[in-house]
């Protein structure tokens, strides 16, 4: 598991009967229409995923059902949220699999303790950054008017968890060209989960650029009025002069 934030993992047997199909083709659909928010993946426990042994396990001792997984990432560790026995194609819809994410947590690793409410509970929490624009981006910390520090540079494709804290300011913005792309204000209530996600596209990127060169279109076009009033002026004095 190497991708931040949120995953939802359904471990299944190799067993290709249509029932089982069937019940895949639903998590694909769900899968699809949480794109962006959750990572989410299939695992066939009867391909041999050493690193998955423990749930295909699991899944084994659930009669064969496939179990359903939801992890979250906290510093650099995996951990189970919650999980469930899958005995129907209904129990993967879009509905239900919501539901899922939202449910009560097992909190697995975590000594009986939610991840969640602990995050909750304080003024920690998680910023997922995903770079899905083919311009490269940093990460800056906003620590005061003036005074910044860049944390991370994301390249094209690439994502980073961020640790931060209640009433910090965060800034996305162009390597290149220091284009703000996005700020961020921790807020206490911000995710119910802790984490917020933000996905950086090349529509956001140029949808920025293109308000930004109407700005300067605009400035440009107040400057030249000015100027235009400034030299009628002129003139007009001018004529008043000689007209004394």
């Amino acid at each position: 598991l190497s991708s931040p934030g949120d995953v939802l993992i359904l471990f299944y047997s190799g067993q290709a009967s249509a029932e089982h199909l069937e019940l895949r083709a639903h998590f694909a659909k769900a899968g699809s229409y949480l794109d962006g928010q959750v990572d989410v993946a299939a695992v066939d426990c009867g391909a041999g995923h050493g690193g998955s042994r423990g749930y295909c396990h699991e899944a084994s001792e659930a009669g064969a059902q496939p179990v359903l997984k939801h992890f979250r990432r906290l510093s650099d560790s995996f951990y189970t949220i919650h999980s469930k026995t899958v005995r129907a194609k209904e129990d993967l819809s879009i509905h239900e699999t919501i539901e899922f994410l939202r449910g009560p947590a097992t909190a697995s690793g975590l000594d009986g303790e939610d991840p969640r409410r602990g995050l909750q509970n304080s003024d920690r929490r998680m910023l997922v950054v995903r770079n899905r624009s083919t311009h490269t981006v940093e990460v800056v910390w906003a620590i005061q008017a003036g005074k910044e520090r860049t944390y991370y540079e994301l390249v094209p494709g690439a994502s980073q968890l961020v640790n931060v804290h209640v009433n910090q300011k965060w800034l996305i913005k162009e390597k290149g060209t220091k284009l703000l792309i996005k700020d961020i204000v921790v807020t206490p209530d911000m995710s119910l989960g802790g984490v917020t996600l933000h996905i950086v596209t090349d529509e956001a990127v140029q949808s920025i650029k293109e308000a930004q060169q109407r700005r300067i279109d605009e400035m440009r076009k107040l400057r030249a009025k000015r100027k235009d009033f400034l030299e009628k002026g002129e003139v007009e004095a001018e004529g008043q002069r000689e007209e004394l």
